[in-house]
């Protein structure tokens, strides 16, 4: 339908869908969400779409699908359409991607929660990428490993014009970052039916907040809470093991002068690869995940080795 638009219109257009000879998001065959080879992607690109370009006539292209290697057809999941759009953007070698959307770029707040939110008219794809882990739903983070660090991502809503509106997302992000704490910083974890409730978790993180302590990190799951804090160590300790026979835990441990040490960048899914390995070592004593970064506690003595892991 588009395609026949566009001609309609004097613009001489030709429809690329998945079954199209000239198909060019190539991907693995991870059905449902799926990851284009960038290789493969550019490969076919150079044969099917910029004949076309080089011809005068635009290809509309489908998003959101894929075909593996083996000819299978696959989605991209999430996020797919502008994934799509960033590949052939890079494959491309593209200056700029518009992406069209219901709001028409990146808000300091979702404006429809935040009737009081700005729209930012530039921003680094690295804050981007941060944002889009933490739920803004405007880009969503695939997008950002596929992008090249030339391209600018101009997203703007329906109606309005192709260029000098909208938020401009510039830059990169790292292939992968690996950055370690400037203190040791300690761990303290409870254990027992309830450790995990609210009120525990409160109560724990107001006592150290109460003695000046610094919280870096807090897991409650399975029964158990896990705290990272910068304080000192057993002045901590005392405080909090009166929280076990207040709420019927069974035992408090304390681990003293660990590192935290946090990977992210486009490799991040190498990193979360090898979670259950880096468990393995008894020197790292807890890993906590997310869409874009791993953070590890580890002993000093592993702090120079992790880098040579990746």
């Amino acid at each position: 339908m588009f395609t026949s638009a566009l001609n309609l219109l004097g613009l001489p257009s030709e429809a690329i869908t998945v079954d199209s000879p000239g198909w060019p998001i190539i991907t693995d065959d991870v059905f449902g969400n799926a990851e284009p080879i960038l290789e493969e992607c550019r490969r076919a690109v150079n044969l099917g779409i910029k004949p076309l370009l080089d011809r005068g006539i635009t290809p509309v292209v489908c998003g959101f699908v894929g075909r593996s290697l083996n000819g299978m057809v696959t989605t991209l999941g999430r996020g797919g359409t502008d994934t799509t759009a960033t590949v052939l953007s890079r494959c491309l070698g593209a200056d700029e991607l518009v992406l069209v959307k219901d709001v028409g770029g990146v808000f300091t707040a979702d404006p429809n929660l935040v009737p009081a939110s700005q729209k930012l008219e530039e921003l680094s794809t690295k804050d981007a990428y941060h944002l889009s882990s933490g739920g803004a739903k405007v880009v969503h983070d695939k997008v950002f490993r596929h992008k090249n660090p030339e391209l600018n991502i101009r997203i703007i809503s329906k109606g309005e014009g192709l260029s000098e509106t909208g938020t401009v997302l510039n830059g990169e992000i790292p292939e992968l970052d690996i950055l370690v704490s400037n203190e040791a910083i300690h761990m303290v974890s409870l254990v027992g039916v309830g450790a995990s409730k609210s009120h525990v978790v409160k109560d724990t993180v107001d006592r150290i907040a109460s003695i000046g302590g610094i919280i870096h990190s807090v897991e409650a799951s399975d029964n158990s809470l896990c705290v990272c804090f910068t304080h000192d160590a057993l002045i901590t300790l005392k405080a909090l093991h009166e929280l076990v026979p207040r709420y019927g835990l069974k035992a408090i441990s304390l681990k003293e002068n660990l590192r935290l040490v946090s990977l992210q960048g486009r490799n991040i899914n190498q990193v979360k690869a090898r979670i259950q390995e880096l468990l393995l070592d008894q020197r790292v004593h807890r890993v906590y995940a997310d869409s874009v970064k791993v953070t590890l506690a580890v002993e000093q003595t592993l702090v120079e080795a992790v880098s040579s892991l990746f």
